[in-house]
């Protein structure tokens, strides 16, 4: 168990407080059931009452609490949970709590709650933006798959069961990626004979924290691919990426940026990740 991780400001929270201590297992069970299909985070958590801290608790845990929070997560790129769906959820609990004779049931009206949802989709889907850069063959010559992998792995990138390169943070984070052009994934026992047309990198933004100095060390990467293997850097339609084209990108960026912190849902934090999972 650890400090819990609910968070009323994406996650519709139903708090019960119970007459005496209760493992919740049976409800948690049934939530586990009605929501498998939703691809939503669902949560709960315990009072500690020693400590006064939130107790997240996971599945096949016997825990017992008389204070509980059942939370499930209101938005995220598979879209917006349904009003439908958070009516079940509070009916589910609130079934379970007045078997044990609880002495109150809270949470946010559900209509309100859903209208929050909405507003939280919406905010999720204008600041969803990816900014992708291909190196092409110039000449016509493919690329070598070792020329790819020895430039990757000097800039810090590694080749992971995906079939993808990531250049990660000391967190273990995704900072951006570096995938074939073509439908073929890179795979390790393969890069000693495979070629291509072209590499693709990518940065998945509202994922990454300082996406500015993210960008420019894709920037700077993608450049140096370029020059080494004789390719051209240019866009999703293949047009060159000027100068012109890379500060419309950055000044895009920076608006993006700007526009989740304002929201408070900073790109590449706790809430930035769940939300665009």
């Amino acid at each position: 168990m650890c400090s819990s991780d609910l968070d009323a400001a994406i996650d519709f929270v139903v708090e019960v407080v119970l007459p005496a201590v209760a493992d919740s297992a049976p409800v948690r069970n049934e939530l586990a059931l009605l929501t498998e299909s939703w691809n939503k985070r669902v949560l709960a958590a315990g009072l500690d009452e020693a400590t006064g801290q939130w107790r997240t608790v996971v599945r096949g845990s016997a825990a017992a609490y008389a204070s509980w929070r059942f939370a499930v997560q209101m938005s995220n790129r598979a879209g917006c949970i349904d009003l439908d769906q958070l009516a079940r959820f509070h009916a589910t609990i609130e079934r379970w709590a007045d078997e044990l004779d609880a002495e109150s049931v809270q949470s946010p009206a559900i209509e309100t709650a859903h209208a929050m949802a909405t507003q939280l989709d919406r905010f999720c889907a204008d600041v969803d933006i990816a900014i992708g850069m291909n190196v092409v063959t110039g000449s016509g010559d493919p690329f070598a798959g070792t020329k790819i992998r020895g430039l990757a792995e000097a800039g810090g990138m590694r080749l992971e069961g995906d079939g993808v390169f990531y250049l990660r943070n000391e967190a273990g984070q995704k900072i951006y990626s570096l995938d074939n052009h073509e439908p073929m994934p890179f795979v390790p026992e393969q890069m000693k004979t495979l070629t291509t047309s072209g590499v693709t990198f990518l940065l998945d933004v509202p994922c990454v924290s300082e996406g500015i100095d993210a960008f420019e060390n894709m920037l700077a990467t993608a450049r140096n691919f370029a020059e080494t293997l004789d390719g051209v850097l240019v866009d999703d339609n293949r047009r060159p990426l000027t100068d012109e084209a890379i500060g419309k990108i950055r000044h895009q960026l920076t608006g993006i940026l700007a526009k989740m912190d304002a929201g408070q849902i900073a790109a590449g934090g706790a809430r930035a990740l769940r939300l665009f999972s």
